[in-house]
């Protein structure tokens, strides 16, 4: 499938702006849609129902007094596991739209039964926070702090085609049916239901209910707010705080951010996940590097979770020294654990020990929101990154934090050094677009201390990935995949029977390289062929290919030549075209939790595959576990048949490193330019035509055009040499494998990806073309 250049910007607009009408009497119990006709020079119709609202809410985005008291209940489900919050506002506005603009917020959150509160103030161009005793504020306007919250005003009623209105003494309620479209502040989510009633009183809205559900990115979202609002008709006193017992910080929702996605942390634990730790810290005169990967999946007796930690120990000269690994396995309430090549213990696996495990794992060199001395965030396609700096407090903190877990005690070099001082303390908490878990946690630390007048530097360098509510968690953990009942529709993918003139066979089939569990319950046609077929044939088997790697030194070097530069340069040298692609493509690196201190040294297309693998494992719904290679392969194994390369690791490593520069700052840009939401309704939408094998459809599909009417030459020339890199010159050799396939007089089920058969140059025509029948298999029914 050719790859569609696509930019989405994500925009949040609070403010809705109405437009005014006169103001007329009406009576309640009427209907009416929200199309208005246009008046004619002698008649005026009379007012509609939208009408009326319209001048409610003008009266309501006039006021300069109001307080508001709102309650949100929301729960998001991802990766099968449902996450419920509920937040509660109590909102003071005084003087709105006026140079007097104050403001005084209280807010309650309960997330997933845990409870913190804090309170935002604005006053004189300053916004105030207080959360958890942590003081912190930001300059900012009277719009920008309004941002902050849901609008005065929440529905446009010009976006439902249709509105009904009751009166009840004084009251009116307005009911708003048939969205013809999305509430401009719900921007970026896809709205699959979404109800709201308005209430009226004396000419003024008192009130709103409003329920909506959506689905971005691997998150479904149903939530319910309920409004009520005072109107004051004199200016309410609030306090202004005292501005030196804050800190300064460029962004004041960071440290709620931190706050919040340290929470979502602790809630997770006992959910699915899966995380993977890398940690460096320069102690002594050892350099300790520690890798960590934990799987967990499902809790109690039916708990299942591997946790891998290997320790690796380096003098100050980069030599490698003694180090271990741990494996610990847990499965039906029993844990495994296993040392280097020790033997294995089992005892019982209790859930105190689990938790406690998990905890001191993911809770590793974490920050205390209360101790920042800057903080900022930075929407992504790939997250929301909120960069912080730590204080000197939360500095000593991490010292003694790492002299407490390498030297055995927090005092231990403060002790005996003649001062210690934090040299920096650096790192972000990246969270989610859509569920708002963590996916990523980085902190860079240096701290110094002074013995005998001479200077000794205590580094750490600690990055953590996390797929939270992750199923490929319980995959990673047991090698196997979820119990799964067959689906309602079975898929049925396009197949194809190839005969040359001699007689012999050949089964064509086009995979895609993710799935769900529809990927296991083909067409019984399909089975009957692979299971009677001498030999399986995929473009790449990179199981054994990793087994081939580990013992040649040649194919080791040439990945490392196709993997990063040989002259060991780092890779914003080699993006030129772009001048914002390398700091845009650092921040979504960093919240997809893939950004580590040798990342710059990888070229750009392993940056993009690493971004759209991250995109894929927040779907939760696809997994490369799942797509058809993996489950063709596995059989197989299982069947000791033979497995045959379409495409050799080499071939594959010689293509990645023929690559030119232009073409993967392409590749690069493509990804970063790309929201996880835009992707994953692509991958989605691909794999939806894949299971219906609709052979025309995907036909059309792949072999539509790109609008190319707006690229430069320059940008043609690039697109052109990635269309024939990635798919012309490999549909050429993949069409003389697949004849000496025939030719061997063997059956071979070739499976290759579903554009190398019916894209551009694809192999069904090219078949056809050299002279061989090629037949659409037909299913029962």
């Amino acid at each position: 499938m050719k790859r569609r250049l696509t930019a989405y910007l994500l925009c949040l607009t609070l403010l809705l702006t109405m437009s005014a009408c006169g103001d007329k009497p009406h009576s309640g119990d009427t209907t009416t849609t929200a199309a208005t006709t246009t008046p004619s020079e002698t008649t005026v119709p009379p007012l509609t129902e939208l009408d009326h609202y319209r001048q409610a809410a003008e009266r309501l985005l006039n006021a300069q007094e109001l307080k508001l008291t709102i309650t949100e209940t929301t729960a998001a489900t991802t990766g099968g596991e449902t996450f419920d919050y509920t937040c509660g506002y109590d909102i003071t506005y005084t003087g709105l739209g006026t140079e007097s603009f104050g403001a005084e917020v209280e807010q309650s959150i309960d997330y997933c039964g845990n409870d913190y509160q804090y309170t935002e103030r604005f006053a004189d161009g300053i916004a105030f926070l207080d959360l958890d005793s942590s003081l912190y504020c930001q300059t900012m306007t009277a719009e920008e702090f309004l941002d902050r919250f849901y609008p005065l005003c929440l529905v446009d009623g010009a976006k439902y085609g249709e509105i009904t209105s009751k009166s009840n003494g004084s009251d009116t309620v307005y009911t708003f049916s048939a969205p013809t479209e999305n509430e401009a502040w719900l921007t970026g989510a896809e709205l699959t239901l979404l109800d709201a009633t308005a209430t009226e009183t004396s000419g003024r809205i008192t009130g709103y209910t409003y329920d909506y559900t959506y689905t971005a990115g691997g998150t479904t979202t149903k939530s319910s707010l309920s409004v009520e609002i005072t109107y004051s008709d004199s200016p309410v006193e609030l306090t202004t705080p005292d501005i030196t017992l804050y800190t300064e910080i460029e962004d004041l929702s960071a440290p709620i951010y931190l706050h919040q996605g340290i929470l979502a942390l602790d809630v997770a634990e006992s959910k699915s996940f899966s995380s993977t730790t890398n940690l460096v810290s320069y102690v002594s005169s050892e350099i300790y590097m520690l890798e960590n990967t934990i799987d967990s999946y499902g809790s109690g007796e039916d708990l299942v979770l591997k946790q891998t930690t290997t320790v690796t120990p380096h003098d100050l000269l980069g030599i490698e020294k003694k180090g271990y690994t741990q494996e610990t396995v847990v499965r039906d309430g029993m844990a495994t654990y296993t040392e280097d090549d020790g033997e294995p213990e089992t005892f019982p696996a209790s859930s105190t020990l689990v938790d406690a495990s998990l905890k001191q794992n993911l809770h590793l060199f974490l920050v205390d929101p209360s101790m920042l001395s800057g903080a900022s965030v930075e929407v992504t396609g790939a997250g929301i990154l909120v960069r912080f700096t730590g204080n000197d407090a939360c500095g000593a903190d991490m010292e003694q934090q790492i002299c407490a877990d390498f030297f055995g005690g927090p005092n231990v070099l403060t002790d005996e050094a003649d001062s210690y001082v934090t040299e920096s303390l650096e790192g972000y908490l990246a969270l989610d677009l859509y569920s708002m878990l963590p996916t990523a946690y980085s902190v860079d630390f240096t701290g110094i201390h002074t013995f005998d007048g001479a200077q000794y530097p205590l580094t750490l360098q600690y990055n953590i990935s996390m797929d939270m509510a992750s199923i490929s968690s319980y995959y990673n953990a047991t090698d196997e995949h979820l119990p799964t009942e067959a689906p309602e529709t079975a898929p049925t993918p396009v197949f194809y029977k190839v005969t040359d003139d001699a007689g012999h066979t050949m089964w064509l089939f086009g995979t895609i390289h993710v799935g769900d569990s529809r990927t296991a319950y083909l067409p019984q046609e399909i089975w009957d062929a692979f299971d009677a077929a001498d030999a399986l044939a995929v473009e790449f088997d990179g199981e054994t290919f990793i087994e081939e790697l580990e013992n040649d030194p040649e194919l080791q070097e040439l990945m490392a030549e196709a993997y990063s530069y040989p002259d060991g340069s780092t890779i914003d040298t080699h993006l030129t075209m772009d001048e914002e692609l390398y700091e845009l493509a650092v921040a979504a690196m960093q919240a997809s939790g893939n950004y580590t201190y040798y990342t710059d040294y990888f070229k750009p297309f392993i940056w993009s595959d690493m971004l759209e693998s991250f995109y894929l494992r927040q779907g939760h719904s696809l997994t490369s576990q799942q797509g058809m290679d993996e489950q063709l392969m596995e059989r197989a194994r299982n069947q000791e048949k033979k497995i045959l390369d379409v495409e050799s690791g080499e071939m594959q490593l010689q293509m990645l490193s023929g690559y030119s520069d232009r073409v993967q700052e392409y590749m690069l840009a493509s990804s970063v330019y790309t929201t996880q939401d835009a992707y994953l309704k692509s991958v989605q939408e691909l794999f939806e035509m894949w299971c219906r094998g609709d052979e025309a459809q995907l036909i059309e599909y792949l072999n539509e055009e790109d609008d190319t009417s707006e690229m430069t030459e320059e940008e043609l020339a690039i697109y052109e040499e990635y269309n024939e890199a990635m798919l012309t010159s490999r549909n050429v050799d993949m069409l003389k494998v697949a004849q000496d396939y025939l030719a061997s007089g063997e059956t071979v089920f070739y499976a290759v990806g579903l554009a190398h058969l019916l894209g551009m140059d694809g192999l069904v025509d090219a078949l056809r073309n050299a002279g061989y029948t090629v037949e659409l298999v037909t299913y029962a029914q």
